[in-house]
């Protein structure tokens, strides 16, 4: 639940504005409550206590998926933009963050975060005002021309990582569906009984809810390739979903915290990676269009076996995945898997220097219709052997100071002398 700002807030300035009034409404920012009228057929669904799922900003559809399959699963969200009617100079409007977050988090064993979930909503006036008060004074947000999208996702952001360190020793998983890395500032407004006054700014990131992420910069594709190096179910599981993905955010590896690549682009950029801080795991995913089934399916399938504390009820045969316990021809069959991709890259990598050893070799196929000058002429001479013509001589290589040349080459045939000056046409 989104506290009070006065309590995250210094003082800076006492810049003096004109007095609000203040209608009385209700707070925006409530506990989460739990509903499960998803379940339309009525069937009852067994609900497995552990782990415990805070899903922010998931689609409903999304989150009603996984619920059918017994997950624990409370939602949050980091807010939605609002459009505020800052129309024109001296404009202004207070503004609430319309976030909510579980206020026991650091109960929670996994949270799942959607950073790409871009609502907007109208801005109505009496949601952004309070009607209950403590002391004497109370602190909002100030809205000013030429704001006209209040983004509040950056300050629940922070406030997300404020939560999240509450968790002490306790192992949490944290996965997130990246998106563009950006900067919101904010101005907060103290009210008083009598006057109004302007006091801090101050700025967040929409990834303010870890210490540090490694993040280069925002680049946009579907093309993705998964690392090697990784879990051999994680990337098959991984590899299933390549074709679903966009991403449109990039980071690198760091030494701060132990990060493990997970996918790049076909520019090597790294799209997914994995960051261990100490007993938090951070995973940052592209966005996946079908994202209930991939959930699904990781924390069915691949979860369970990487965090094995977080699913103690998954974990009850997990024995049957270890080597000792392996099924007759399991290892050579695996080994067999491993060779033939092993093969199989190298035989890849055999014809891609094969196409580009012929692209350098018949290069100067492209060169006699784009080059000039000296590269024309020594394509076309190129090209001349290639077509078998013998005796091919490069008049400037004869050249003497006191013989003027107006041809380029000269080839010595059967029945005379073949003379050839060439011309190219810059910029086909």
């Amino acid at each position: 639940m989104i506290k009070s700002l006065k309590n995250l807030l210094k003082k800076k300035s006492d810049k003096k504005i004109d007095k609000i009034d203040i209608p009385d409404s209700k707070e925006l920012t409530k506990e989460t409550e739990i509903s499960d009228n998803h379940i339309e057929d009525k069937q009852e669904v067994k609900i497995i206590e552990k782990p415990k799922i805070s899903c922010i900003d998931i689609e409903d559809t999304d989150v009603n998926e996984l619920k059918k399959q017994g997950f624990n699963i409370e939602n949050g969200t980091l807010g939605t933009k609002v459009k505020v009617p800052n129309n024109k100079q001296n404009d202004y409007n207070i503004v609430l963050p319309n976030a909510f977050l579980p206020s026991n988090l650091h109960e929670f064993d996994i949270t799942i975060l959607d950073l790409d979930n871009d609502k907007t909503i109208d801005y109505i006036q009496k949601e952004h005002y309070k009607n209950e008060h403590t002391g004497k004074s109370s602190m909002v947000l100030h809205s000013a021309f030429p704001e006209t999208i209040f983004n509040p996702k950056p300050l629940a952001s922070h406030l997300l990582k404020s939560s999240l360190n509450k968790l002490g020793n306790k192992e949490h998983l944290i996965i997130i569906f990246s998106t563009e890395n950006y900067n919101v500032e904010y101005q907060t407004l103290e009210i008083t009984e009598t006057e109004n006054y302007l006091k801090d700014q101050f700025k967040y990131n929409i990834y303010s809810f870890q210490d540090y992420v490694p993040l280069n910069g925002p680049k946009n594709g579907k093309e993705v390739i998964v690392c090697d190096n990784i879990d051999i179910n994680l990337k098959d599981f991984l590899s299933k979903y390549t074709n679903q993905m966009q991403y449109n955010q990039t980071f690198h590896t760091s030494s701060y915290n132990k990060c493990l690549p997970l996918i790049k682009n076909t520019n090597g950029d790294l799209v997914s990676i994995q960051i261990n801080d100490d007993n938090k795991t951070y995973i940052y995913f592209p966005q996946v269009k079908e994202k209930a089934k991939f959930l699904n399916e990781f924390l069915l399938e691949i979860a369970p076996s990487l965090f094995p504390n977080l699913f103690p009820y998954a974990t009850l045969h997990d024995w049957r995945n270890k080597k000792d316990y392996w099924l007759p021809k399991h290892e050579v069959l695996l080994q067999q898997k491993e060779d033939l991709i092993k093969e199989y890259e190298q035989k890849i990598e055999k014809k891609i220097e094969e196409i580009n050893n012929n692209l350098k070799k018949y290069d100067f196929l492209h060169k006699i219709l784009t080059e000039t000058g000296d590269e024309l002429v020594t394509s076309i001479i190129e090209f001349l052997k290639w077509l078998e013509f013998k005796n091919i001589v490069d008049m400037d290589e004869t050249k003497t100071d006191d013989v003027i040349l107006e041809e380029d080459i000269q080839i010595n045939i059967e029945n005379g002398l073949l003379i050839i000056e060439c011309k190219g046409i810059g910029g086909t």
